[in-house]
């Protein structure tokens, strides 16, 4: 074996399920993500995606609905013991990492950068790392991005066991990339019609304009 070459994971050959389940509910999703497209001028709507996405990282989704619906009350003064009364693995480290946030525009893509550069640079943010970084995108570009955030449930529906390169990230990316072009959708909205059907249950993430629309 060339010790210099990346080891690549297998993936397994996703249930045909998936991508029917994707393809007969591509329009629910294409509405789900017009909903939650920021006006990326706006540095509050900004704001609210990057910190979903710092507070998601092991925390139940309705626990981290609960923190952003507090932590948008106080931003910048966000308390650690008040935020983890919402539960679900919610830690108080995320308190400090919401508050010391750099300017929001500053954590815009660049014209020129690529969407690997763009992850790689806000997965410097503390609190992200990849997988959030990659969800932070996707939230703020959820037409364009070309990158997608592979957690827990994504992994284990596509590979037997966690990344640990981005190399070996991005080799599981391109099977879900390649799902998105074979159903013709953009690749988060893939990706999370995926994480929808491989968890039994759909989430529209419709909670930064109207509140939450879980069934």
């Amino acid at each position: 074996m060339d010790l210099m070459q990346p080891y690549l994971f297998e993936c397994y050959e996703l249930d045909p399920g998936g991508l029917e389940y994707a393809i007969g509910h591509s329009a629910e999703y294409i509405n789900y993500a017009s909903h939650i497209e920021p006006d990326r001028s706006d540095t509050s709507q900004v704001w609210e995606r990057i910190a979903f996405a710092i507070l998601t990282a092991n925390c139940q989704f309705k626990s981290s609905v609960a923190g952003l619906q507090y932590a948008r009350t106080c931003k910048g003064r966000v308390q650690g013991h008040v935020l983890t009364r919402v539960g679900g693995g919610m830690t108080q480290a995320k308190a400090g990492w919401l508050n010391s946030l750099p300017p929001m525009l500053e954590l815009l893509k660049q014209a020129r950068e690529t969407w690997t550069d763009y992850r790689r640079r806000l997965a410097r943010v503390r609190g992200l790392g990849i997988t959030k970084a990659s969800f932070a995108a996707c939230l703020l570009y959820p037409f364009e991005a070309d990158i997608c955030c592979l957690d827990v449930w994504m992994l284990r529906g596509l590979v037997e066991s966690v990344p640990r390169r981005l190399t070996q990230y991005e080799h599981i990316e391109e099977r879900v990339r390649a799902y998105a072009r074979e159903c013709d959708m953009p690749l988060f909205l893939m990706q999370w019609a995926l994480w929808d059907w491989l968890r039994g249950s759909v989430t529209s993430h419709d909670i930064f304009t109207r509140g939450i629309d879980e069934r």
